[in-house]
């Protein structure tokens, strides 16, 4: 059987109680988590003890392998994970909790050719079990994250986010580049979602030429299993319409907020809600490296971004740590 979902849903909760069934009915159980397994797996392969602890894991019933997924497997792990799973085809019954879809198991394993022959195995005469939703740890915390918002009735809504880009020239480096038509620059966008705070929790850089409810799928979608509590976005107009919501509705339950300015208004005017991730491109554009995007790649553009973001963290942490 295997139990796949985001964290928090209750596979490691599900998985214990089906082996404390099984106890029961008198059948033999293992549970381990999967590092433990290929740890354990490895330094008996160092040893040359690999075949006695094999016979260890092939021993019982029902062997529970929980937690697949949460860190990639190197390749010779990957192979002794294997040999477990040919050990116990059609000779013993696993239970595997994995936060990743099959399909995604060949980055897990390092190896599409391995994780085909070890799905291969664990797919045949089994159950596959997929449970969605918001984790169960984070939702007494939600109301302590970040601003609390209701709506006109008073309910409360799901911590919120904010998104924007910001449109940058770039140089003779080479790369990913585009026409931004809107504000006539040929360069590159970095597209960010930041926290009620205005720190960064999600970030794409990508050519200038796609428009931003286009980009802001790829930037929303990065982030829905690592912050699954964020679920209201606030937006300029730039990303309204119904394509955008048509889109989010199949990555996740995501509302999606437009601020727009009255057209009453004169001059320069705060919006609600917008000028917090407008003050985070201002925090960010104090790192002098991020004045153009200088970089070739797409990724070294990310992580510069993403040093100027651990840059303003780590100052803010100083100012409370004081000496003992």
């Amino acid at each position: 059987m295997l139990l796949l979902g985001p964290p928090g849903v209750g596979k490691t909760h599900l998985a214990v109680a089906l082996g404390r069934e099984a106890i029961v009915t008198g059948y033999s159980v293992l549970f381990t988590p999967a590092t433990t397994l290929v740890a354990q797996l490895a330094k008996a392969h160092g040893e040359g003890r690999l075949e006695e602890k094999l016979t260890h894991y092939a021993k019982p019933k029902l062997l529970i392998v929980d937690e697949l997924g949460y860190l990639p497997f190197e390749l010779d792990a990957a192979h002794l994970f294997f040999q477990l799973v040919s050990r116990r085809y059609e000779r013993g019954a696993m239970l595997v909790t994995s936060n990743r879809a099959v399909g995604e198991w060949g980055s897990v394993f390092g190896d599409p050719v391995v994780a085909t022959a070890i799905l291969d195995r664990l797919l045949h005469h089994s159950h596959v079990i997929t449970i969605r939703g918001d984790s169960y740890r984070l939702r007494e915390k939600q109301l302590a994250w970040g601003s609390v918002f209701r709506d006109e009735k008073g309910a409360v809504l799901n911590v919120a986010g904010h998104i924007d880009s910001q449109s940058v020239k770039t140089t003779d480096s080479g790369g990913v580049r585009g026409f931004d038509a809107g504000k006539k620059i040929k360069g590159r966008k970095r597209h960010i979602l930041t926290d009620t705070l205005g720190l960064v929790v999600g970030l794409v850089v990508h050519g200038a030429d796609i428009q931003d409810r286009d980009g802001a799928v790829e930037v929303l979608n990065s982030v829905r299993h690592r912050y699954p509590w964020l679920r209201h976005v606030f937006a300029d107009g730039g990303y309204g319409g119904e394509k955008l919501k048509g889109r989010l509705r199949k990555i996740g339950r995501w509302t999606l907020q437009i601020i727009k300015r009255s057209d009453h208004a004169q001059g320069f005017e705060v919006l609600p809600r917008r000028w917090v991730v407008e003050r985070t491109f201002a925090w960010l554009g104090r790192c002098r490296r991020l004045a153009k995007d200088v970089e070739r790649t797409i990724a070294s553009a990310e992580a510069w971004i993403l040093v100027a973001n651990l840059r303003l963290l780590t100052r803010r942490l100083a100012r409370y740590c004081y000496p003992s």
